[in-house]
């Protein structure tokens, strides 16, 4: 099936057309079209630029992984009291100026004070 234009002959287009114009004013009603299932074809004046469609989830899309615990047991604890009072200056600036100190402490064996 084809359509005449000014330009010439083009194919005609399955689904709604919009302008980008139309479109940036009625974008939520555009949309909702998309996700109700229809296409989308996105037109500068009367050439299609662009096709919106809707978003198909697969089940290799997103990985769940289910928790161990339910996260409302942290609730349930009560906060953990430091021994001292610490500042966080002194490792805010020396993070900044090695970033892996910490990988680094962490590594080697722990030393007795």
């Amino acid at each position: 099936m084809k359509s005449k234009t000014r330009r010439g002959v083009r194919a005609k287009l399955p689904g709604t057309r919009a302008n980008i114009a139309v479109l940036k004013a009625n974008l939520s009603r555009y949309l909702r079209k998309v996700q109700a299932g229809e296409e989308l074809i996105v037109m500068d004046r009367a050439t299609a630029i662009a096709k919106i469609v809707p978003y198909r989830l697969r089940k290799d899309d997103f990985i769940t992984i289910p928790a161990k615990r339910p996260f409302r047991w942290a609730w349930d604890r009560p906060p953990v009291k430091l021994r001292k009072r610490l500042d966080p200056l002194p490792y805010l600036l020396r993070d900044r100026e090695d970033p892996d100190w910490l990988k680094d402490l962490l590594k080697s064996p722990r030393q007795s004070t």
